[in-house]
């Protein structure tokens, strides 16, 4: 993935065939943990948040809830 990404992404070590990390405090502890740094750098990112919002709010089925529905409905008098 470094191919793609670079040095502008997060990276951990899961483990494969090649690899095989040691988690002393335990593999839920570190999956906790890399859950929490994504999440961190979720809510801090603004050009993350901006996708997310663009995403969740400007696509079809929310367009159409938010916007079309009530216009048509208030045109139909309901």
């Amino acid at each position: 993935m470094k191919d793609f990404a670079g040095n502008d992404a997060m990276y951990f070590r899961f483990g494969s065939l090649l690899d095989d990390p040691q988690f002393p405090d335990g593999l839920d502890k570190y999956m906790a943990d890399v859950a929490l740094l994504i999440e961190a750098e979720m809510n801090q990112n603004k050009s993350l948040l901006a996708q997310t919002n663009l995403r969740k709010k400007f696509n079809v089925d929310w367009i159409f809830l938010h916007q079309l529905q009530p216009a048509i409905m208030e045109i139909h008098g309901e």
